[in-house]
């Protein structure tokens, strides 16, 4: 990671179901620019960009748990 920015719009209560929407802007170069947002019953709470650098050995891929 880079860089990273959240702003936060909006409290979010513990138990809150939340959607989080990620998306790619650009890539150029090995240097990906993303942006995400979390929702609450499809109001914004909090968004964030960042910029994020492929390691030199390639592309970090994890399966997260289920």
């Amino acid at each position: 990671t880079a860089e990273l920015n959240i702003r936060f719009h909006v409290p979010v209560l513990v138990g809150d179901s939340v959607e989080v929407i990620g998306r790619l802007l650009n890539q150029r170069r090995g240097i990906y620019l993303l942006e995400a947002s979390l929702l609450v019953a499809k109001r914004v709470c909090v968004k964030a960009t960042g910029k994020f650098i492929q390691p030199k050995g390639g592309v970090i891929q994890r399966e997260l748990p289920v």
